[in-house]
């Protein structure tokens, strides 16, 4: 073969076509992108901690045997994992503190408030377009509350009437 029809000339078109294709893709990075700063870190906390639990999961299919196997590929693998764990495992504590300090955690229980709020709202809107008598008005807001309790971290842990979980410790 000669011409473009040659190996090298295939080659080359393939090469050019990379280039190109790089270059497009490093003008599109590093545009600015408006973003919320706390997004971003939350973000960034679940996918370090994504890693990690990937890499976790990979460890967990070797055993101790493997750091002594007597092929080299095994136990550079099994290395490479144990270090990219060790990575992952930094990134998301170090991203998770940085999210502590933050205030993530504020905020995302200022966000369940605000929901709560809304429901709240559109219950009392709701309440005075079907004007239940005020004992009913009274107990149907308790039991709302009840069970808006019921969702959030370290609330009501059961129903009246239901038996308490017995304590597994």
């Amino acid at each position: 073969m000669h011409g473009g029809n040659s190996p090298k000339a295939k080659m080359a078109n393939d090469r050019r076509k990379a280039v190109h294709e790089m270059k497009a893709l490093v003008g599109r990075l590093g545009v600015p992108v408006e973003a919320d700063p706390r997004a971003v870190l939350l973000e960034q906390v679940y996918g370090a901690y994504g890693m990690q639990l990937a890499l976790q999961s990979l460890l967990q299919q070797y055993d101790a045997s493997d750091l002594a196997d007597d092929d080299a590929q095994v136990r550079m693998r099994l290395r490479s994992v144990q270090n990219m764990y060790g990575y992952w495992a930094e990134k998301s504590a170090q991203f998770a503190a940085l999210a502590v300090r933050a205030g993530i955690e504020e905020r995302l229980v200022k966000l369940a408030e605000s929901q709560a709020m809304t429901v709240v709202q559109v219950l009392r809107a709701a309440l005075k377009t079907v004007q239940l008598p005020p004992e009913q008005e009274t107990a149907l807001l308790s039991a709302v509350a009840f069970e808006l309790r019921l969702l959030m971290p370290g609330g009501a842990t059961q129903r009246e009437g239901e038996p308490a979980q017995a304590d597994a410790n």
